[in-house]
């Protein structure tokens, strides 16, 4: 009997310390489960915050781009973006520039103890065919030719250091010239008599004499790709016109000054401007347009002064004259003792002889009628590097 309590007792013993293993191994899965459920809380706000960081650093890109959109120049202004409060944290937009028509976004967004980044690349495509738009690339040039250049007699074309003339043919300087402009050409450059550059020339090839030609800036001797002739849409100068009775129809000589209501005047057929006297406005003929005489021809808003679309511009007498000179088609030629102040852009060729100064570079700022800005360009989003 004393064998069979015994047993008893060794029995529940048992059962007892098995329930108190039980209880301690369902603690320890409860205090498991109970801490992977705080490190679960814990990892989900962090990845909340970090959500919230990169939505912010991409409100940031996305302020900076629609800030590009509207005025790509923005990207040389750091001011422009300073660091914002946005949706509970901040974003700090550091804008680079890269070359003439690529910008670097780099978007940083806090959220907490949270911080993402955004970089992306914002470049500049030029313009549309939009009325009120063109490839404002082509106003980096003083001097923009489809054709070749050919410079005979004396003068001089000067600018700043940013100031360029290109020709996508030949360019011959017959002439004893003083220009201060970087030259390019895509076939050659030629160069005939005592001449001084201050610049530098590329070119596929050179014909020219050491002794009678300074180039400052030495000579690059390499292929150099054609530009493009910008194609600017001219129905709004005409519509301005029309709307201020500026249109006329027929050949038309102008003698003794003139200055178009509006600003405009559009000629279907030739222009001529003639006599001593002094013009004020934007001259624009369907056909052939020529100029003599004494006086001035100056443009005070931000229209091209003087447009051919179908023909071409001859310029000879005294006349002195401000702003774009843009012959959409055909060719220009200048003789004579006049001066221009501003930039010449011109399809096909471009002959210049007589003692004139061919051209003081000033950039012009082309705003078309109807436009609030003359950039307008496309700027688009070109890569997403994070």
């Amino acid at each position: 009997m004393s064998t069979y309590w015994k047993a008893m007792r060794q029995r529940d013993g048992a059962a007892l310390f098995t329930v108190m293993l039980m209880i301690m191994v369902i603690a320890s899965l409860l205090a498991v489960a109970y801490k992977s459920s705080i490190q679960r809380v814990f990892m989900t706000e962090k990845l909340a915050d970090r959500v919230r960081a990169l939505s912010i650093a991409e409100a940031g890109a996305n302020m900076a781009y629609s800030i590009l959109q509207t005025n790509f120049n923005a990207r040389l202004n750091d001011t422009a973006f300073p660091l914002t409060t946005y949706g509970g944290g901040t974003f700090d937009v550091t804008v680079t520039p890269v070359g003439t028509n690529v910008a670097v976004v780099d978007s940083v967004g806090l959220y907490g103890n949270s911080r993402e980044e955004v970089i992306l690349d914002v470049r500049n495509l030029g313009s549309t065919n939009s009325p009120a738009s063109f490839d404002t690339n082509s106003l980096a040039y003083a001097i923009l030719c489809g054709g070749n250049f050919d410079f005979g007699g004396c003068g001089t074309i000067s600018g700043t250091n940013a100031a360029l003339m290109h020709a996508n043919g030949t360019m011959t300087i017959r002439g004893s010239a003083n220009m201060a402009v970087n030259m390019k050409s895509c076939v050659s450059v030629s160069i005939n008599n005592n001449t001084t550059i201050n610049g530098s020339i590329r070119a596929p090839a050179f014909s020219y004499t050491p002794s009678k030609v300074t180039i400052t800036g030495g000579t690059t001797t390499g292929a150099v790709a054609l530009v493009t002739i910008p194609n600017i849409d001219l129905s709004p100068y005409y519509n301005q016109a029309l709307a201020n009775g500026q249109v006329y129809n027929g050949n038309q000589t102008l003698s003794s000054g003139f200055s178009p209501p509006g600003g405009i005047m559009w000629v279907n057929g030739t222009l001529g401007i003639a006599g001593n006297a002094t013009y004020s406005g934007s001259f624009i003929a369907t056909g052939n347009m020529s100029v003599s005489g004494n006086g001035a021809i100056t443009n005070s808003t931000s229209y091209p002064t003087l447009i051919s679309r179908d023909g071409n511009i001859s310029f000879t007498g005294q006349k002195n004259l401000t702003g774009m000179i843009y012959v959409k088609t055909g060719s220009y030629s200048q003789t004579g003792g006049n001066s221009h102040t501003g930039q010449l852009i011109v399809k096909g060729n471009i002959n210049k002889g007589g003692n004139s100064d061919i051209l003081v570079y000033q950039r012009s700022t082309i705003i078309p009628p109807g436009s609030t800005s003359g950039q307008n360009e496309v700027v688009a989003l070109s890569a997403w590097q994070k």
